[in-house]
């Protein structure tokens, strides 16, 4: 399979964390459509990136549910035309809050 890597110039992204326990801050997932059937998303926990085929417009759980299924091409190597969407959705799943509870 080919992955074009033609980027749309406004892309949205978003982030949430699952609440699985991975690490000590859960699973915390962005994503961003790239086009029809196309979702770039990377799992900073566990250190996975996807490309997805699904539709847009999409819900969390959607996405949530194709990675589960490993609906998708995973991505290891990025094209320097890629690179930038990937420190975006590193970035925007940074900023999520993670499911560390206090120890008392």
């Amino acid at each position: 399979m080919t992955t074009d890597t033609t980027i749309p110039a406004a892309l949205k992204f978003r982030a949430f964390n699952t609440g699985r326990c991975y690490t000590i801050h859960g699973q915390r997932i962005a994503y961003t459509v790239l086009g029809p059937n196309r979702v770039a998303m990377m799992d900073i926990d566990r250190q996975i990136s996807y490309v997805l085929n699904m539709p847009a417009p999409l819900r969390d759980s959607d996405v949530l549910r194709a990675y589960d299924n490993h609906d998708g091409t995973m991505c290891g190597v990025y094209d320097a035309d890629f690179q930038a969407v990937r420190a975006e959705l590193r970035a925007a799943a940074e900023a999520v809050a993670d499911v560390r509870r206090s120890v008392i």
